[in-house]
């Protein structure tokens, strides 16, 4: 049973738990929930449908037929978004070297104010790699999963 002294620091503590009050609390607040975009779904443009139909009749031809071609447009969908998710995360280390490589040696490693532009592309790289990681899953598992649906 919670007592009445426990109450009132609860509530006392709850009043100061309003989240951000200035202008750059709340902005930065404002971009917890901010992500790569890679997890979106795609405009399914004619270019992107003529490579993944491409991509698909390769899977088939390498697999001599033990993967039909539904099941081929699967794990071609799945390969060009590990591959759309390796553009980003190879142009993010490209803007985190040029980044890096742009300060003064005299200043340091990374000159000031460079150092938050740094930290956040590595933090972005992150989260990117970790769709890269979730993406390349998904596509060896739709792979496995119909290779050993058609030994059977």
């Amino acid at each position: 049973m919670t007592s009445e002294r426990q109450r009132a620091a609860n509530r006392a503590n709850a009043k100061l738990s309003t989240g951000p009050r200035s202008p750059s609390g709340k902005a930065r607040a404002s971009r917890n929930a901010r992500r790569h975009g890679l997890a979106a779904q795609v405009a399914l443009d004619a270019d992107r449908l003529a490579r993944a139909e491409q991509l698909a009749r390769a899977i088939m031809e390498a697999t001599f037929g033990r993967i039909d071609l539904l099941q081929a447009r699967s794990i071609a969908q799945a390969e060009l978004a590990v591959r759309r998710g390796r553009a980003v995360a190879n142009a993010l280390l490209a803007q985190l070297c040029a980044t890096a490589c742009g300060s003064d040696p005299a200043s340091g490693p990374v000159a000031s104010g460079r150092g938050d532009a740094c930290v956040g592309l590595v933090h972005d790289l992150k989260m990117v790699e970790r769709y890269l990681r979730r993406a390349q899953a998904r596509r060896d598992r739709l792979l496995r999963r119909r290779l050993s649906d058609a030994s059977r």
